[in-house]
């Protein structure tokens, strides 16, 4: 170990480091990060955090950004480049495609840390300007376009400014809502001339522009890029300036020149240099990591760390269905220990050398650049715990890896014991619940009943108050609510959650209005978070529809009569008599779903299909819906094993209740009610057409209506 300073700023954070707590910063040697130690976050611990990856191609950021920790999504107009990692298809150019994007930006903003473009430059290559390849298309004097192109090059150029374009207006929606963004493309390139993209650079608050050469990141040709970043939530702060490393000379160079492969065809090396080196990309996302550390997420590595920021996650997965893939974090951390080492740049040689010294199992956590050269100070290296591996020479620039040490069998083991069974970590049950249960074991009968009867008096009373409002109330409802929530005391329902201090008092007033199938959920802080996208607009079912509908017309036409289609049309004229759905003469301007009986047991279910029709494509959810089914009862059992004297427990009877026509209690709001349709079989033939009035069974906004409803119930028989 050497001596004196670094020069520089080293900030970082690390991949299993940052998981090891809610909340993690580092000890600094002269800036530089090595060490991580607990500490309390400096904002609120979020639950998770996404980087969304637009022009994704290979999707190689995606997936170094997935390896440690981040959630990713990856967006690209088709999939063809994509190596195995999901894509979120949209062409940015088309307006309802576009408006989704934005949706969903806007709908992920919480967890959302940071966008990244890659916009193709295949029309601003300056390699168009070197024979024997295609022809320029742009030029500095005519960036946005040469003149006089023929019509295929004119609609090529065209369309990728269009594409540019539809990336500034998203960057811009990201920056507002305060979402750091980055967008890259070759240093040399046409498009940092165009026109609209020197207007998004003057329309910047600030930006930052690091220089790069891919070969000093694990690239095998020296190109140069030009990596923008700006970052609304420290404007000052160059989030990539890490990455600025210029060719050393210290290797060689693939060849730029065109060359014919095997089965004959001509390649140009531009084109395989368009997906990032995997170690560029690996940097990049320790470097969104120590971001996303500072901003309070948090990435657990035990399943302990991940109930604490999200407590329902394994409830399920522990007393009923086991989990796929890696949804639950391990009982017992992979590592034991941390080293750090300060390796020379871009020493991949060395540091696999270095790997196979290590115990089994150890890995490469966590890279921090270095900014500059590095040199060293004995005190301060040993009190970050940094180590200098032989390779690395005082002075030169470097790259500090952390490494994970694995657990040794009996460490392992030992932790495990001390952890104990998963069931004693994930059977949690909230506060208000286990006082309840509490209360049930060992509390006075008298006195629960006397609670009981104090609520119910009091909300009798409360409702003979309201009964005048309430008949008003009724008679403005829709006309087609009022026989499905008729003897509803909507104001008293609305009055005990409000004075419960209920987060999701909203719901009562969509009760009233109907429930909406298409669009976005609301968010209601009654589920946890958790985004999906619609697929379509409504626009576009609006236009999908006369197609569909002429397809599920003609295949509930085509379909056989059976045992079913007798009991499912008598029962679909007993929902007309009960005011849940109305007969229906056209299909024009709504959209049909196909209506089929599921056979379960003697029982014939009711299915209205609104994924064929499309419907359910339209509908976005911010939240998880949860359903408090035979987990949470476990849960509460186990509470109240785990709380008293096995001597003092009560005998335990239970009995199941199945709700008679749940959905049908509740209605959908006036102009759904005219858009939406079903399709019956006739028996005698052909079909029937029906509005829609309470909500069908097979939508997935009925899920989401019918969840928030019960929750609320629940609810208010928790805390009475």
């Amino acid at each position: 170990m050497r001596n004196a300073r670094s020069h520089g700023n080293l900030e970082s954070s690390s991949s299993e480091f940052g998981s090891e707590g809610s909340g993690l910063q580092p000890k600094e040697l002269h800036g530089s990060s090595t060490e991580f130690v607990s500490e309390e976050p400096s904002i609120q611990s979020k639950k998770s955090c996404l980087v969304i990856e637009i022009f994704a191609g290979s999707c190689r950021l995606s997936k170094a950004c997935k390896e440690i920790g981040f959630r990713a999504t990856a967006v690209d107009k088709d999939e063809s480049r994509a190596e195995h990692f999901p894509i979120y298809q949209c062409d940015v150019t088309n307006k309802a495609e576009h408006d989704l994007l934005l949706q969903y930006i806007e709908a992920e903003k919480e967890e959302l840390l940071h966008i990244h473009f890659a916009p193709s430059c295949g029309t601003a290559s300056r390699a168009r300007e070197r024979p024997p390849g295609p022809p320029p298309l742009r030029s500095n004097d005519h960036p946005d376009g040469l003149p006089d192109l023929k019509e295929k090059d004119k609609q090529r150029v065209a369309a990728a400014n269009a594409s540019y374009q539809a990336m500034i207006a998203i960057a811009k929606f990201a920056i507002a809502l305060g979402i750091s963004i980055s967008l890259e493309n070759p240093k040399n390139s046409l498009f940092w001339r165009c026109s609209f993209v020197l207007q998004f650079l003057e329309w910047l608050p600030k930006y930052h522009i690091c220089e790069f050469q891919h070969c000093m990141h694990g690239g095998r040709r020296n190109k140069f890029t030009h990596w923008l970043s700006c970052n609304p939530r420290a404007l000052e702060v160059d989030l990539f300036q890490s990455l600025h490393l210029l060719c050393d000379q210290q290797h060689s160079h693939a060849s730029w020149a065109p060359y014919i492969d095997d089965s004959g065809r001509q390649i140009f090396p531009t084109a395989s240099e368009a997906s990032y080196p995997e170690l560029l990309c690996t940097r990049i996302a320790c470097i969104l990591k120590a971001e996303a550390l500072k901003q309070g997420f948090v990435f657990p590595s035990t399943l302990e760390d991940q109930l604490e920021t999200n407590p329902n996650s394994a409830k399920r997965q522990i007393f009923t269905t086991q989990p796929r893939g890696k949804r639950l974090r391990p009982l017992v951390s992979e590592f034991q220990a941390y080293k750090s080492f300060l390796f020379p740049l871009n020493a991949e040689t060395a540091v696999q050398q270095f790997l196979q010294q290590l115990p089994k199992g150890s890995r490469v956590c966590h890279r921090t650049l270095t900014e500059g050269g590095f040199f060293w100070d004995d005190k301060l290296a040993e009190e970050a715990n940094l180590e200098a591996h032989q390779s690395w020479t005082n002075g030169q620039p470097g790259e500090i890896l952390h490494f994970g040490i694995p657990r040794e069998p009996h460490d392992f083991i030992t932790e495990a014991i001390n952890k104990g069974h998963p069931r004693d970590i994930v059977a949690r049950v909230p506060q208000p619940v286990k006082d309840l249960l509490t209360d049930l074991a060992c509390g006075s009968l008298d006195k629960r009943f006397a609670k009981r009867a104090s609520f119910m008096k009091r909300w009798l009373k409360r409702s003979l108050e309201l009964k005048e409002e309430e008949r008003k109330l009724h008679e403005n409802l829709p006309g087609h609510l009022q026989g499905i929530l008729k003897g509803k005391r909507l104001l008293l329902f609305q009055e005990i959650l409000n004075d419960l201090n209920y987060v999701d008092v909203a719901v009562v007033d969509e009760v009233i209005a109907g429930f909406k199938l298409t669009g976005w959920a609301p968010r209601t802080g009654v589920f946890d978070p958790d985004v999906r996208r619609p697929q379509l607009t409504l626009d576009q079912l609006k236009k999908m529809t006369p197609g569909l509908n002429a397809s599920i017309l003609r295949a509930v036409d085509e379909s056989p009569v059976d045992q079913t289609t007798e009991q499912v049309w008598q029962e679909t004229w007993q929902e007309v008599d009960k005011g849940w759905i109305r007969p229906a003469n056209s299909t024009v301007g709504c959209s049909v779903a196909k209506r089929f009986g599921l056979q379960q047991g003697a029982k014939t279910r009711m299915i209205d299909d609104f994924s064929i029709s499309k419907v359910n494509h339209t509908y976005g959810m911010k939240e998880r819906l949860r359903v408090q089914a035979v987990d949470e009862l476990c849960a509460y059992l186990a509470t109240l094993m785990d709380g008293a004297n096995p001597s003092s427990l009560p005998r335990l009877k239970g009995r199941t209740f199945d709700l008679k026509s749940a959905y049908k209690q509740y209605g959908v709001d006036t102009w759904h009610s005219n858009f939406l349709q079903i399709c019956v079989r006739d028996p005698a033939g052909g079909h029937g057409l029906f509005n829609v009035n309470a909500l069908p069974f097979g939508a997935t906004g009925s899920v989401t209506g019918f969840l928030r409803i019960s929750n609320a119930l629940a609810f208010i028989g928790i805390h009475d």
